[in-house]
């Protein structure tokens, strides 16, 4: 799949759904929230930047909840901030988001 391709079907998504992946950059961007296994996210792990208080863009799966995430997600009775997110973490879109991820990413390793 070419970017192109990508970027055109991530627009058009509901959520995207990966584990360990800065793929929730690119999702915020286009207000896609981004769904990973929660099994797997322990304190200081990626994921818990998609689950930053006030910037939530994201949440945590498993076989109990999967249908109960995805259908709340499908029916828009989950709240997402995209929009705070992307203004705090990504600046904005700037062409600096790997910087500021790598930043709260350091910021979570540390606290």
């Amino acid at each position: 799949c070419s970017p192109d391709d990508f970027y055109s079907f991530l627009s058009k998504s509901k959520f995207v759904l990966s584990q360990f992946s800065s793929i929730g950059i690119e999702s915020s961007i286009f207000n896609v929230p981004k769904l990973f296994f929660d099994s797997f996210t322990h304190s200081a792990r990626l994921d818990n930047i998609y689950m930053q208080k006030g910037m939530t863009i994201g949440c945590g799966i498993n076989g109990s909840n999967i249908i109960e995430i995805v259908n709340s997600i499908i029916n828009k009775e989950i709240n997402f901030n995209f929009s705070e997110y992307n203004r705090n973490v990504l600046n904005g879109v700037d062409g600096k988001s790997h910087l500021n991820i790598s930043n709260e990413i350091e910021n979570l390793l540390t606290t």
